[in-house]
């Protein structure tokens, strides 16, 4: 009896290790993805209370013309009048999970009007997701232009 309860040990240990692996990883990616699709969505929409909801209250993002914002920064231009977002999606994101902490670099477009004068970018971006306070929020993104 004594010979078995290791052996017991050791298979529990293995059937966790599995359960919190791959599965864990896949269904995290899926997850992640659906944040960032809202992510995207929200700031196209100026919705301030999703994107409220997304990003940590330590956000520090760079956007695409090199700026370093805070989150409360980053609200006040995503409100901007001036500034209309028409489409504004991804067209693909790698993730990677590493624990408690996914990155996620992929890219996107966006077109919209800037004080009246029509724009259009492609952008590489790069956003870094923490489970926090029972919740999974974006802590740190950055942006910028690329060439198509």
């Amino acid at each position: 009896m004594k010979a078995v309860m290791p052996l017991l040990g050791m298979m529990c240990a293995a059937v966790l290790a599995v359960a919190q692996g791959p599965g864990r990883d896949s269904d995290l990616t899926i997850k992640i993805r659906s944040l960032e699709f809202s992510r995207f969505n929200a700031e196209q929409h100026k919705d301030i209370g999703a994107l409220n909801q997304i990003f940590d209250d330590g956000l520090m993002l760079a956007d695409p013309n090199g700026l370093l914002l805070n989150k409360a920064q980053f609200l006040s231009v995503t409100r901007a009048p001036d500034i209309t977002i028409l489409r504004m999606a991804p067209e693909e994101m790698a993730v990677r999970v590493s624990g408690d902490v996914v990155t996620v670099v992929g890219t996107y477009v966006e077109r919209g009007m800037r004080a009246g004068i029509p724009y259009s970018r492609r952008c590489r971006f790069i956003d870094t997701w923490t489970w926090t306070r029972g919740r999974w929020l974006c802590i740190a993104s950055t942006a910028s232009s690329t060439v198509r």
